[in-house]
């Protein structure tokens, strides 16, 4: 049986985190760790009940380093409402 690891979101820089789908919605883990994170999370999905994605994260994620810990953020339109 997989278990979580508490150092999946380890990072210093932007570039050492990657997306993949977590529980109920996308998640940001160490690239180094991608494949031990994608097994646990399929392994753990149909233990979960997931409603529709939520309201507060839409539009397309992506991840960063924030803090030492990888994390997802909704991406931001480069140029939103320039004129």
């Amino acid at each position: 049986m997989l278990q979580e690891g508490g150092d999946w979101r380890n990072c210093s820089k932007d570039d050492q985190c990657v997306m993949i789908d977590g529980l109920c919605d996308k998640t940001a883990v160490n690239w180094q760790v991608k494949d031990k994170a994608v097994a646990y999370y399929r392994q753990e999905a149909p233990k979960v009940n997931c409603a529709n994605p939520p309201f507060w994260r839409h539009g397309e994620k992506m991840p960063r380093c924030r803090l030492g810990s990888c994390e997802t953020i909704v991406k931001q339109p480069a140029n939103a409402d320039k004129k």
